[in-house]
């Protein structure tokens, strides 16, 4: 008896022991998990459509994923965060390893053949690991370490740190640790150590930028530039400055060579260039009306262009066979938007990620993409899945109601609380700017909360496209009835008069919906200036706010990708003086249905009474009306009839507009807007 009690209780200590150590385990909390999904809710089968390898995930879904690299294979997945450690895992997610550092590792990189790892901390410690996770060796440097970077043939590793005073050094060691020289700079945009103890860097400056190349440790070129990016063996550099493009063939012992030149309209925002110079990504992060990624050869010739979402991540192969951009700065939501290209800019892959991408890498042949979110989560996916190429997921939301998600109608009231905001949104074209209406939450601040509705763009399913980057901060206030408008200086730097216009239109129009606006004056870093961005546009006058009461406006149906909306033109902007009759209105509004209706119906008469318009039509109304419509046929009907409504309405004041076919009442099939409709003011367009 006495001996199964001592045995009991010594298995139930060490339980207890174990227990104990597990929850004193002071590693920072990450673990491996089956493959978890990142996609849209709603698809019937997710882990089948998407071709995931692995992922992984930090318990606090608060957690900063600072950096994010593949080995060249794809089989090794290195990336630090603000748990305070570098990890690797496999290609299926799994957790190699972890190891805790001194100081937030701000900054990492991973050699290609993933035998090498390389990290800067905030508290000035540079540290190497092995693949197996153990440190080779650390160094201690007064300040904290904005960025460590490796050279291609890893035979030294960059160090860019800010000291304790402020000042700003650069630091090439070797492999090993030994320090080869040290240098004073300035602010710095990126750095690019190459072969051959050279070091080139992107000097930051309030105007323009300027590109610096080192040879052991002394200037030898200095060019501007805004943008600049190496081929992987530091042979060959591409730069943007003003408008231009240059591409320079590097040598060791002779000045850098031009190669070819080219005028490109757009501010260029990143560059990327493959092996061999094989292609030269050009991105613009604002994708205006048309294109904004340009992909050119060695010798100059342009081989493709797409228009990609605006503030995405652009990552390549090795050689260009494949390219992925991703961007959540594309809509209000948090979804990011995921394309993988061929070498010849056919799209491969399309995918709407419920997740914020914030971090990615693409392996050198292209067959591995790993993808980090903003909340600690990564994720693998195998780019060289045979079903990749017809792979398109769906997307989910509320139900769309009739008309699908093809239109949403004109609303006429609202719930007792709520508030409506109208703001502008580009096209898909980026040909108009398109008036959304959008319910927020009541506040004292609403001129600030219009604008930050505006930064965050249209929802995911518009088919609307931004008109401000995502993460840029304006200030508004009103005072006296003049809006004060602050725009940050990086804004003041765009190129290309679509940005330009995008940007004051579409804050003019957002603004002037609020009655207390007399008129708006804008800023550049609280400074009056004369004209915003590189076109000059004109912004030193108070722009006076005109009521559209007075207005005869008419309401146009229009289309924009897959969706249709009410795009609100005025009659003179229309090319029109005629008067301000009904029968005239209709005509014109008619004529400018035809572009998206397959057949106009005919138009017999016009009585205008007191409170209500009807309007007598012929049979070939009902051709608009077909039995057993499609969502799309019931979007076209809702759209005609919310057009004449809110343009009768608007300018007559009535509060009914009747339909008749032939003088008789006709009921529409079940499914469709019913033909007698009432108008009342205020009315929302184009709801979200």
């Amino acid at each position: 008896m006495g001996f199964r009690f001592k045995r009991t209780m010594t298995a139930f200590l060490m339980l207890l022991l174990l227990f104990v150590c597990a929850c004193n385990d002071s590693r920072p909390a990450l673990q491996g998990e089956i493959p978890v999904e990142p996609v849209i809710p709603g698809l019937q089968s997710p882990c089948e459509a998407l071709p995931l390898k692995g992922s992984f995930s930090i318990i606090n879904p608060q957690t900063t994923i600072y950096a994010l690299a593949l080995s060249g294979s794809g089989r090794d997945i290195f990336f630090s965060s603000d748990a305070g450690a570098v990890s690797m895992l496999d290609e299926q997610g799994r957790l190699r390893w972890e190891v805790p550092l001194e100081g937030l590792p701000v900054s990492a990189v991973l050699a290609p053949g993933g035998r090498l790892a390389f990290a800067g901390t905030d508290r000035g410690k540079v540290y190497c690991l092995d693949q197996e996770g153990h440190i080779l060796w650390e160094k201690s440097l007064p300040g904290q370490v904005l960025q460590v970077a490796l050279a291609p043939d890893n035979d030294c590793l960059a160090v860019y740190l800010q000291g304790e005073e402020g000042q700003y050094k650069l630091c090439l060691f070797e492999q090993w640790g030994t320090l080869r020289w040290e240098k004073e700079s300035g602010p710095l945009e990126e750095l690019w150590p190459l072969p051959g103890d050279r070091l080139a860097y992107l000097e930051k400056n309030e105007e323009a930028g300027t590109l610096v190349l080192l040879a052991g440790g002394k200037e030898y070129w200095r060019v501007p530039a805004s943008r600049a990016a190496f081929s992987e063996d530091g042979g060959l550099v591409a730069l943007f400055d003003a408008g231009q493009l240059d591409f320079y063939r590097l040598e060791q012992e002779t000045p850098p060579q031009l190669l070819w030149t080219k005028p490109v309209a757009l501010a260029i925002s990143s560059l990327l260039v493959t092996e061999a110079g094989k292609h030269i990504f050009a991105y613009s992060t604002f994708p205006g009306k048309g294109n904004n990624l340009f992909v050119f050869n060695k010798e100059g010739a342009l081989l493709w262009e797409q228009k990609i979402p605006g503030g995405s991540l652009l990552q390549s192969s090795c050689h260009g066979e494949k390219a992925v951009v991703s961007s959540w700065q594309e809509y209000s939501e948090n979804f990011s938007k995921l394309l993988v290209f061929d070498s010849n800019g056919k799209t491969l892959q399309e995918l709407e990620i419920a997740l914020r991408i914030e971090k990615m890498a693409v392996s050198q042949e292209g067959n591995t993409l790993a993808l980090a979110g903003n909340d600690g989560r990564i994720f693998i996916l195998d780019l060289a899945d045979p079903e990749i190429s017809s792979l398109k997921n769906a997307t989910a939301g509320k139900d769309p109601g009739p008309q699908g998600d093809f239109y949403h109608p004109a609303l006429f009231q609202k719930a007792v609380g709520e508030r409506y905001l109208t703001l502008y949104f580009f096209d898909d074209q980026a040909l108009h700017l398109i008036p959304v209406s959008r319910k927020v939450k009541n506040s004292p601040e609403m001129l600030q909360t219009a604008i930050n509705e505006l930064i965050k763009g249209p929802s995911r399913s518009s088919n609307l496209s931004r008109t401000l980057p995502k993460d840029v901060e304006i200030k508004a206030g009103l005072e006296k009835g003049i809006a004060t408008v602050d725009l940050p200086g990086a804004l003041n730097r765009l190129g290309g008069s679509t940005q330009v216009l995008g940007v004051v239109d579409s804050l003019l129009l957002t603004i002037s919906q609020f009655p207390a606006v007399e008129g708006i004056q804008f800023l550049i870093d609280g400074e009056k200036v004369p004209s915003f961005g590189a076109e000059g546009l004109c912004i030193e006058h108070v722009f006076p706010r005109q009521s559209s009461n007075r207005k005869t406006v008419l309401y146009l149906p229009y289309r924009s990708g897959e969706r249709y909306y009410l795009l609100p033109r005025e009659l003179l902007a229309l090319g029109s003086q005629s008067s301000r009759q009904g029968g005239d209105l209709l005509k014109i509004l008619l004529e400018e249905n035809k572009r998206l209706l397959p057949e106009i119906p005919e138009l017999k008469n016009v009585t205008m009474e007191k409170e209500q318009i009807v309007l007598d039509w012929g049979p070939t109304l009902k051709k608009l009306f077909p039995w057993g419509g499609t969502p799309e046929n019931k979007a076209q009907a809702a759209l005609f009839l919310d057009s004449l409504l809110v343009t009768l309405g608007h300018n007559f004041r009535c509060k009914k507009v009747v339909h008749l076919v032939e003088g008789q009442r006709w009921l529409p099939p079940c499914g469709y807007p019913a033909l007698d409709q009432e108008f009342k003011s205020p009315f929302y367009i184009n709801p979200e």
